[in-house]
């Protein structure tokens, strides 16, 4: 692939990139207007929404995670230690 393509491809995506994050944004501020909260709580609570959350959640929920477990370490992340504890059985 030539130089000018991969460069042009790059700031075509990183224009996409931020014009999708700022109406993103203009629709959380909106979806807080409209049940008046925080713009924060919105965010927070999608962020919470994440694949290895909910797996360690559904793991969890049917008691294939032991608790010590379930604290989080900075080492690895929660969905790797679900699935290693659950292993380790």
């Amino acid at each position: 692939m030539p130089a000018w393509l991969a460069v042009g491809l790059f700031v075509v995506g990183a224009g996409l990139a931020i014009w999708a994050t700022e109406r993103f944004l203009e629709g959380i501020v909106s979806l807080a207007a409209r049940f008046r909260l925080s713009a924060f709580i919105i965010g927070a609570v999608l962020s919470g929404l994440e694949v290895e959350n909910i797996a360690v959640g559904l793991a969890a929920g049917a008691g294939q995670v032991r608790p010590s477990r379930w604290e989080p370490s900075m080492e690895e992340p929660s969905f790797w230690s679900a699935s290693r504890s659950a292993s380790a059985r």
